[in-house]
């Protein structure tokens, strides 16, 4: 099983998901699966904090605890997964993935801190098309005095941004709570469907079909992709946008594996879920009720995975069933039979019931929902549900965020609004929301996590996996933000014993190349393609290993690489060595009892190298020989550089150390004698 950290933040919780790739960290508990890493730690030290004293609060908007948003993503190409979050009232944070779990803040510099007043989800994508992922923060607009507008942050390349909302026709002031970026009608480029939210007012009640008359602020909007510029196809597309969409989630998938993506919108409140199939023309049909018995009554987070195995992406939505035996009966739930009658042949809304739901996809033509059967039908006030294979068994489980500070739903509280002499004063005067306010009970819930089976069975782990600390969180992303291997894609610098894609750390184990690597220009040797692989037990590199076919013969001197003459030898882990390359050996080759292969170790005379850690020594063509004694040189100065940050590791006749302060970077390392 591995071991996997993650990182906590107030009101947003990333998890850390590695795969099959083992991080060394200290567990509290025997089965503990994630290590909770503090500001301290990871210098990420983001609070999504709500002033009070800024005259606003769930009495007045009804959205005030849902949180910010936290979006995952490489935004400078280096291979490691960086950190965005929104913030509802301060600013917006970015945090810079450095390696080895350390991030640094450079949200100022990059220009990415936000200019709106209520700022809520946030995605990352490639929205130009240029390589670079972009940023795209919503915000809530025009209500309760909130200023501001939409904002994509385009990536400069150079770990800054440029606001440019406006440019692409983004710069939306409406209720936002999130967006997907998707290629909805194949075209090469990302389209946008932005998922927006309703408040209570006279417009939002009634017959179903409020959702077929359109409202700017609240309506659901769809986006084409114009060369550039987007557009808003939303009612020819067949989206709704009524006063009625309390839009909460969204999850975007191929559900009848047709080759067009679909959506599928989390609605809070009376509003049915929308499930929208993509027709391949450009247009969306909405099929909730042909597809789904039931679903969620207050939808609120959304993902889709494939947790059977047949192929077709199931769902799984969150709502706010409590599985505290108090908080169950101290807080109002479904509708009666009478107002569920009502609603689902007077009204022409859905079945909707107050618990999570997971939906199985049946060969794309309906669904069959198991929350109950599953065991993960109650999980209390949950915001954000994320599968993934977290324990690497190859069966999904499920990740909750959970908690609010405060519950508009607890029956007292209900029973205390409902006083009309209170709702009076509630609606005429502040004076009294401080009363109010006390009178809901806080729901600082701990988050779940789920084990899955091949059964469609799942088992709590909450106690086991994670730490119970009641935190509350919200927007919730899962990402491998500090690889122990890396598969390099890109064309990479011959001789570059690490590249670009390599990170000298501990825990780092292998670099596989896919694309081969480049020569220099006045060399004869051909582009190679092989594997890099660092010793586990500290920050020393063990060696390059180039595929046979591809060796080069010749290549520039000096050259360097580092090699373990316990795991690698030619024609064992080295296919053949290279002759005029210089090898820095991590372990002593003693009497080759353990060395691979130790025949191919030829020295002088015949007789096998005899050599000792941190030794240098060099292939002729036909034997090995030493060319630094590390033993012996304690004058001579010898450089382990970084060619790219100039960073420096210094022989100083014991060990390495660095000559200067630095960490193991991104970029090409390189010997020098």
């Amino acid at each position: 099983m591995p071991h996997l950290n993650y990182l906590q933040s107030m009101n947003n919780f990333i998890t850390i998901a590695l795969a099959s790739l083992v991080i060394v960290g200290c567990s509290k508990k025997e089965n503990q699966l994630f290590d909770k890493l503090s500001p301290d730690e990871s210098k990420v030290a983001f609070v999504n904090q709500l002033d009070e004293s800024k005259n606003i609060s769930i009495l007045d908007y009804l959205y005030y605890y849902n949180g910010g948003g936290v979006a995952l993503g490489d935004i400078n190409n280096d291979g490691l997964v960086d950190i965005y979050f929104t913030s509802n009232q301060g600013k917006n944070k970015l945090y810079l993935n450095k390696g080895a779990n350390k991030f640094e803040d450079i949200s100022l510099k990059a220009g990415v801190e936000g200019e709106s007043d209520w700022n809520t989800g946030s995605i990352m994508a490639d929205v130009n098309g240029d390589g670079y992922l972009d940023i795209y923060v919503c915000a809530v607009v025009g209500i309760h005095g909130f200023e501001g507008h939409n904002e994509l942050y385009i990536n400069n390349k150079d770990n800054t941004f440029t606001e440019s909302a406006a440019e692409y026709g983004l710069d939306l002031d409406n209720f936002s709570t999130s967006a997907a970026f998707l290629d909805y009608d194949n075209d090469g480029d990302l389209d946008m469907y932005l998922l927006n939210h309703a408040v209570h007012s006279e417009a939002s009640y009634g017959k179903a079909d409020i959702r077929n008359k359109r409202s700017y602020e609240t309506g659901d909007k769809l986006f084409r992709n114009d060369n550039g510029h987007f557009v808003d196809v939303s009612e020819k597309a067949g989206i709704f946008g009524g006063a009625n969409g309390y839009g909460l989630g969204i999850a975007v998938s191929d559900f009848n594996l047709d080759g067009n993506p679909d959506i599928y919108i989390c609605n809070d409140f009376h509003e049915d879920d929308y499930y929208y199939l993509n027709n391949g023309d450009g247009t969306f049909t909405e099929s909730m009720k042909n597809y789904f018995g039931h679903t969620s009554r207050f939808s609120m987070g959304v993902d889709a995975a494939d947790i059977n195995h047949d192929g077709f992406p199931d769902l799984m939505t969150l709502d706010m069933l409590p599985e505290d035996e108090t908080a169950l009966k101290s807080s109002a739930g479904d509708d009666n039979p009478q107002m569920l009658k009502y609603r689902t042949e007077k009204l022409g809304y859905h079945y909707q019931y107050t618990r999570n739901m997971l939906q199985i996809n049946q060969a794309g033509k309906h669904f069959t929902e198991t929350a109950l059967l599953s065991g993960v039908a109650a999980t209390d006030w949950s915001w954000s549900t994320l599968f993934a294979d977290y324990d690497q068994d190859g069966e999904q489980d499920i990740f909750v965020c959970n908690g609010i500070p405060k519950r508009p739903n607890d029956l007292d509280y209900i029973k205390y609004y409902s006083n009309s002499n209170i709702k009076t004063k509630l609606n005429s005067t502040k004076l009294i929301d401080k009363q109010a306010l006390k009178k809901m009970p806080s729901a600082n819930v701990p988050n779940y996590v789920f084990q899955g089976s091949k059964d469609l069975q799942f088992k709590n782990r909450s106690n086991d996996w994670i730490e119970n600390d009641s935190i509350i969180s919200n927007g919730g992303a899962y990402a491998d933000l500090d690889p122990t291997a890396i598969v390099a894609d890109s064309p990479l610098l011959w001789p570059a014993v690490i590249s670009a894609y390599g990170v000298l750390r501990p825990g780092i184990s292998q670099i596989r190349l896919n694309r081969p690597v480049e020569t220099p220009p006045d060399s004869n040797s051909p582009p190679i393609i092989g594997t890099i692989v660092i010793n586990p037990d500290d920050d020393r590199l063990v060696i390059f290993t180039p595929d046979e076919d591809t060796a080069p013969q010749n290549t520039l001197n000096p050259i360097d690489a580092i090699i373990d003459p316990l795991i690698s030898g030619p024609g064992d882990g080295l296919p053949s060595p290279v002759t005029g390359v210089r090898y820095l050996l991590t372990e002593s080759t003693g009497n080759y009892d353990n060395v691979a292969n130790p025949a191919a170790w030829a020295g002088t005379a015949g007789q096998p190298l005899v050599a000792s850690a941190n030794d240098i020594i060099e292939w002729d063509g036909n034997k090995w020989s030493v060319v630094m004694d590390a033993g012996a040189t304690n004058d001579q100065i010898i450089y382990l550089t970084n060619i790219y940050t100039n960073v420096q590791y210094k022989w100083n006749g014991v060990q390495w150390g660095k000559s200067f302060e630095g960490e193991y970077a991104r970029g090409t390392w390189r010997l020098e004698l």
